[in-house]
């Protein structure tokens, strides 16, 4: 859908930096190779829209993750799709939909 230019996704450099350490973590090294996550990354930098957040909101239980809210309220996104329980159970947002991404496929089929 991203190469399709069907859906635009955003992020921002803080979200880069934390999956790139998430995947330098040992327990899942022994999962996914290097090169995976090179893809995976250079898909983020070349296909990914990157904007500017604030650092400011303070919503979720485990605010660590409200970065994920700014970045969908600074690209005025529909869908936050998450596997976070912490984000799921908020179910939305000022108009943004937080859900699965089993959900979101069910979503854009109908």
């Amino acid at each position: 859908m991203i190469e399709q230019n069907n859906i635009e996704v955003f992020t921002s450099k803080k979200q880069l930096l934390e999956l790139i350490n998430t995947f330098q973590k040992p327990k899942l090294i022994k999962y996914i190779s290097k090169e995976d996550v090179n893809n995976l990354i250079f898909l983020f930098k070349y296909n990914f829209n990157f904007v500017s957040i604030p650092n400011k909101l303070k919503f979720l239980r485990d605010p660590k993750d409200d970065y994920l809210i700014e970045i969908a309220t600074e690209s005025n996104a529909e869908f936050i799709i998450t596997g976070d329980k912490d984000l799921l159970v908020e179910k939305e947002y000022k108009g943004i939909k937080f859900i699965t991404y089993s959900d979101f496929i069910i979503f854009i089929n109908n």
